[in-house]
């Protein structure tokens, strides 16, 4: 296929075209250009939205995609808190839209819609099978098209049987489009579900990850010193997969599909999930800092994993909140503009969508997925396996980190003596703040315990003399 076509909405004024050039041009990229210069020159976007009535192409633009014979429908919104109607009409409608598109090429051999191995969040995890939806895709794509968007938001809960999120629920709405479209009008769709996405392995650099969605946003606010709490299970087991693992799975998912379109009657399903699941605790930032400091922290890199409530919060307010309003003071007396408060409440609002997920273990099957490995010809093996390579867990949460510390935060990775020594004077800091305030806290325990039962010593607690 001589044509790949990516649909892009313009954004501030910069065209689809531009966007594409932004983002070949980053350092991912250099090991294509280097092996083959012309690679490049494959990719043509299109100026479309998927939260419009047939992706708001044009004519000419339907024409063009016509063309293809392969669709990856990627595009969706991954926020857990978007409104209903938006994600309805961007996961939902969207995923229709694309399927009348299909319907139109001639030579279609494979849509891989790519969805979320989340989609049954109430009962903790999937397995690699079909799940019928208990309300119909369409009266939501109606709700969402006729029905005020407040009074939409306002029946949300009643709506979506008090669905965790908008994202999970309309990416399982999603997932009925698709088995419609395959049963009635015969299309090879595949249904490909990654869980939590994570640096990439190997191809083509170890680590890299362009996004902060998901708990990889913990791993970045606790490396800038801003995270120091979060209500997890330490020892729950995060199920991820490596971006690149996940593409080349997607590759294969397709090609499988092609060749076997006519002979199966299910509709295809892989979990692109993993068989290695490091746990929270094994994870702990606060092991990365001591491999990766970053110049760019603000506080101290440290962090706790509880369930405690009341432990969550006096951290919280303790080493966020209250430092957050000091720092943010000292930025106003200098003339600037304060942020890390906001930071706080974004990390708050985070933790808060992200709650339904880090207190219980998922499990998912993947055996379709790994299966993926033997339909490979032995050739092209080593280019297109998606079983991990690694033995150690943890190597993929380092390397990321190592890649926010490099690409976000645009800092050189080659000698981190200078990172060191400003972590060991903020270390020194950090430690008389912590005593400071703890002590102070303590004191005032004590006072509200003697004021409300009395003298210590009568109690026993002292002996005086």
């Amino acid at each position: 296929m001589e044509l790949n076509t990516f649909i892009e909405k313009s954004r501030k004024g910069v065209s689809s075209s531009d966007r594409i050039d932004t983002i070949i041009n980053c350092k991912l990229f250099n090991k294509l250009k280097a092996s083959d210069p012309t690679a490049i020159n494959k990719i043509h976007a299109l100026d479309g939205d998927v939260q419009k009535l047939r992706l708001g192409l044009s004519d000419a633009d339907v024409e063009k995609i016509k063309s293809c014979s392969i669709i990856f429908h990627c595009a969706a919104s991954v926020r857990f808190d978007d409104p209903l109607s938006s994600a309805i009409l961007m996961n939902t409608r969207g995923t229709l839209e694309v399927c009348k598109i299909a319907e139109k090429i001639p030579h279609l051999k494979a849509l891989v819609h790519v969805s979320t191995s989340f989609i049954q969040p109430k009962i903790y995890g999937s397995d690699e099978i079909f799940y019928p939806a208990d309300v119909d895709w369409r009266k939501f794509i109606n709700y969402a098209e006729t029905i005020d968007d407040g009074m939409l938001d306002a029946l949300e809960k009643k709506l979506t049987d008090n669905a965790p999120n908008t994202y999970t629920f309309t990416k399982h709405l999603s997932e009925q489009v698709c088995k419609y479209y395959r049963d009635t009008k015969k299309l090879p769709i595949v249904i490909y579900r990654p869980s939590i996405i994570a640096g990439s392995e190997s191809e083509p650099l170890p680590g890299w990850l362009d996004n902060l969605n998901g708990p990889f946003s913990y791993c970045f606010t606790a490396i800038l010193g801003i995270l120091h709490a979060s209500m997890v299970d330490g020892f729950r087991k995060l199920d991820y997969i490596s971006v690149d693992l996940c593409v080349k799975g997607m590759i294969v998912a397709a090609w499988k599909t092609w060749k076997e379109h006519q002979t199966t009657a299910e509709i295809p399903i892989y979990n692109a999930t993993s068989s290695k699941k490091p746990s929270f605790y094994s994870m702990s930032w606060q092991k990365m800092h001591q491999v990766y400091p970053s110049n760019n922290s603000i506080m101290y890199m440290d962090m706790t994993h509880t369930k405690c409530i009341f432990l969550f919060w006096l951290i919280k307010i303790v080493e966020q909140i209250i430092p957050a309003l000091i720092y943010d003071g000292l930025l106003r007396l200098t003339g600037k503009k304060p942020k890390l408060l906001k930071f706080q409440r974004i990390i708050m609002e985070s933790e808060k969508a992200m709650l339904h997920f880090t207190l219980k273990d998922f499990k998912f099957t993947n055996i379709k997925f790994l299966d993926l490995d033997s339909a490979i010809p032995p050739h092209e093996f080593d280019d297109f396996y998606v079983s991990t390579k690694l033995s150690d867990e943890v190597t993929i949460i380092r390397t990321t980190c190592l890649n926010f510390v490099e690409n976000m935060l645009n800092e050189d990775v080659s000698d981190f003596t200078k990172a060191f020594r400003k972590q060991k004077l903020v270390t020194y800091i950090w430690r008389t703040y912590q005593i400071g305030v703890y002590s102070y806290l303590i004191y005032l325990a004590c006072l509200l315990f003697q004021k409300t039962f009395g003298d210590f010593s009568y109690h026993g607690m002292f002996i005086a003399e």
